[in-house]
């Protein structure tokens, strides 16, 4: 919600915000400088900064930086299972968070090396993991 016109508060969506960003007061938050984009699905895109210099260009490469660490926490989360444990002793949490954060080193030397994704690096893991297990069966399943 931003105050264009010291009236009333309106929703950001309402405002025709020009391609070099608007300078604007965000309720409960103070004056901000807010772009508008669209993002490939058609979707409108806001974002609000409180560095009232930023242009284009800085919002551009500010985004690109936000995307990569949202991958890397994603990717982070999803293959090296940094959440899924049950431990509750600190020396035991300590280290599965290390163990998690040396497999995403791993996976992302991987990606770099052999030039697949760490989503195909796991995959050929487990995926070796499976054939040698079928091919040598410990338990009867």
């Amino acid at each position: 919600m931003v105050n264009p016109d010291d009236t009333e508060n309106r929703p950001v969506s309402s405002l025709m915000i020009p391609e070099d960003g608007l300078t604007d007061h965000m309720k409960k938050y103070g004056v901000v400088r807010v772009f508008h984009s669209v993002n490939k699905d058609a979707n409108d895109r806001f974002w609000a900064s409180n560095f009232l210099t930023m242009d284009p260009q800085d919002r551009k490469s500010l985004q690109d930086i936000c995307w990569a660490i949202e991958n890397y926490h994603r990717a982070f989360k999803e293959l090296c299972c940094v959440e899924d444990f049950k431990i509750r002793k600190e020396a035991g949490q300590r280290n599965h968070i290390n163990c998690s954060l040396r497999s995403f080193i791993r996976l992302e030397a991987a990606n770099q090396i052999n030039n697949i994704t760490i989503y195909n690096a796991k995959w050929e893991i487990i995926k070796t993991s499976i054939a040698d297990y079928l091919a040598h069966p410990k338990y009867a399943l």
